[in-house]
């Protein structure tokens, strides 16, 4: 039998290796500045503009149907204004 801490550390690296494994696969194409359905921000990010894309921490695996980790960084000042599922 493992401990608690046992189990949160196996947690871990097996998330480290998901994440590794989705930057391996992401594909530079898939940067749009588009405003994906259902990603609400702060009114000035609309003004200013973002490039979303994929969200590595759902693992990302093309195509995907149904709701998406998207992450939207400022063109303005780089900044992530938005982290969140999106296409519900």
């Amino acid at each position: 039998m493992i401990t608690e801490e046992e189990a949160i550390k196996r947690y871990k690296e097996s998330l480290k290796k998901s994440l590794m494994e989705s930057i391996r696969q992401w594909q530079p194409s898939e940067i749009t500045d588009e405003i994906p359905s259902g990603c609400y921000m702060a009114e000035e990010h609309y003004e200013t503009g973002c490039w979303f894309m994929p969200g590595f921490s759902s693992g990302f695996t093309p195509p995907r149907i149904g709701a998406t980790h998207i992450i939207g960084v400022s063109k303005k000042t780089g900044e992530v204004v938005f982290s969140g599922v999106v296409g519900e």
